[in-house]
C-alpha cells in the first residue's frame, strides 16, 4: 500500500502563512531576547536559594542569638556585645585559646612532617614495595 505524494506547496502560499515568532528583534518578548544570556542563572538559582536557606540563615540567627541572653526557653533578651565582652575577660576562654594554639602548632610542626616522611618512606621502591606487596 503506497501513500499518495503530498501536493506541492506554492511559494506564495508558504509565505502568506503567519509565523509564530516575529522576525524583527524589537518585536520579540523580553525573555526571547535575553533567554540565552539568562538561562544559566535560572538553572543555578535553586542552588543559591537552598544555600541561603540552609547556610546563611542559620549563621545570621546564630549571630543574633549571640547578642542575646537566652536560656533556650522564653523570650531572648537583647544584651548587645556584652556576651563578647564577658568572653574576652574570661580566664577559661583564654586557656582554651592557648590549648588550641598549642594543638595547632604541634600538628603543623610535628604530625604533618612525620606523616609526609612516612608516606615518602612507604613510596620508596625498596622499603614500601617489599613491606606491603604481599
Amino acid at each position: 500500500m503506497t501513500r499518495p505524494a503530498p501536493a506541492p506547496v506554492r511559494p506564495e502560499a508558504r509565505a502568506a502563512r503567519p509565523t509564530s515568532r516575529p522576525t524583527d528583534p524589537d518585536k520579540r518578548s523580553w525573555w526571547s531576547r535575553h533567554q540565552r544570556s539568562l538561562a544559566p542563572y535560572v538553572f543555578v538559582s535553586p542552588f543559591f536559594l537552598l544555600y541561603g536557606l540552609f547556610l546563611l540563615v542559620p549563621i545570621l540567627v546564630g549571630v543574633y542569638l549571640s547578642c542575646t541572653e537566652w536560656a533556650g526557653l522564653g523570650t531572648p533578651r537583647w544584651v548587645g556585645l556584652r556576651n563578647y565582652r564577658d568572653l574576652l575577660t574570661d580566664h577559661s576562654f583564654w586557656t582554651a585559646v592557648s590549648n588550641t594554639a598549642v594543638y595547632v602548632v604541634f600538628t603543623l610542626c610535628v604530625v604533618v612532617p612525620a606523616a609526609l616522611l612516612i608516606a615518602q618512606a612507604l613510596n620508596a621502591r625498596d622499603y614500601g614495595a617489599a613491606t606491603f606487596s604481599g
